[in-house]
């Protein structure tokens, strides 16, 4: 599998030293600024969130709400399932609305032609 993606991007803010200095030596584009997780994409992303809490990855989801933006964002984090399963459904559906619809959504991909 080639993939082709522009400079990764870390909301690195709670990260270690260590993975701040390991992310920016595998190129990556560390982000400083708390950008409450609202960064819009346009080209193929990677976006480091290991430490990120839900409202990140919601914010996240809800700036690039769209097939083309979706379709160029790799997301190295928590478990949306993970999530849904430690999170009340009521909370997940009020709070964190797109981590919702992804959690119910079936992103299968098939093979076959």
């Amino acid at each position: 599998i080639s993939l082709s993606v522009g400079p990764a991007l870390s909301a690195a803010r709670d990260s270690t030293e260590w993975e701040k200095s390991f992310l920016k030596d595998c190129g990556m584009v560390v982000i400083t600024a708390n950008e409450e997780g609202k960064r819009p994409i346009n080209r193929p992303t990677l976006f480091y969130m290991v430490h990120c809490g839900k409202a990140l990855y919601n914010n996240l989801l809800w700036r690039n709400w769209s097939p083309q933006q979706l379709a160029q964002t790799i997301l190295i984090g928590n478990s949306f399932k993970g999530i849904e399963e430690r999170s009340p459904a009521r909370i997940l559906q009020r709070d964190y609305m797109y981590i919702s619809y992804v959690s119910f959504t079936d992103f299968t991909v098939s093979t076959e032609d």
